[in-house]
């Protein structure tokens, strides 16, 4: 008998299946020009950032699924664009749009 792929994200424990639909759910949801990210500051769409394993990289969408999560899209030199959980991403911002 296979049992169920179980994946560990921040504490919260889904099935891939599940990663799925939500990552479904994040690409149709409308995004925002810029957002108060706790530790970071105010992140805007074109700021540049830098993380410590995919390096620099420029913020290409933000989206806001619930008041405690943002989700933000960010294409890194050398790796395709990657949506990460903002708080927890460990990002610095590097140049700000203004």
């Amino acid at each position: 008998m296979r049992l169920p792929t179980i994946i560990l994200l921040a504490g919260i424990a889904f099935s891939p299946k599940e990663a799925l639909a939500d990552n479904l759910m994040i690409n149709m949801l409308d995004g925002v020009d810029e957002h108060e990210i706790s530790g970071l500051g105010l992140v805007r769409v074109g700021d540049e950032v830098v993380h410590p394993k995919f390096g620099n990289g420029k913020v290409i969408k933000i989206q806001t699924p619930n008041e405690e999560t943002t989700m933000i899209n960010i294409e890194f030199s050398g790796y395709d664009s990657k949506w990460l959980i903002a708080e927890f991403a460990n990002l610095t911002l590097q140049n700000s749009v203004q």
